[in-house]
């Protein structure tokens, strides 16, 4: 699809009184078009991916998704100073600013090693 129809679509929906409109969008300057009309949320999925990639490749993480503004969700090998120590022991959120979110226990009859 091209801007042009993007936008025109977006517009004609808005003044339908559509009250909550994702758009998706092909460039940051399409995405500024799109929020300055009043889409409601915009979806550049090519820079998010590479967002994505971007974390994924740079830092230890295992996944990441980047839920709003500055949260996001990180799945990470433990750190070796939290392994067999329980979660309130280690303080992530106190010492770090984290919130675990889950814990994924190892498979059974494996034996797990952990990264520095």
């Amino acid at each position: 699809m091209s801007v042009e129809a993007s936008v025109t679509i977006t517009g004609n929906l808005l003044d339908a009184g559509i009250s909550d409109l994702w758009a998706k969008s092909v460039s940051q300057k399409h995405a500024r078009i799109l929020q300055r009309i009043g889409a409601h949320h915009i979806i550049n999925a090519e820079t998010d991916a590479g967002k994505r990639v971007g974390h994924l490749v740079a830092g230890n993480y295992l996944d990441y998704i980047e839920i709003d503004g500055p949260y996001n969700v990180v799945k990470i090998h433990t750190p070796l100073y939290a392994v067999g120590r329980n979660i309130e022991d280690v303080q992530v959120h106190d010492k770090y600013g984290v919130t675990a979110v889950g814990i994924k226990a190892p498979a059974r009859n494996s034996s797990t090693v952990p990264r520095n």
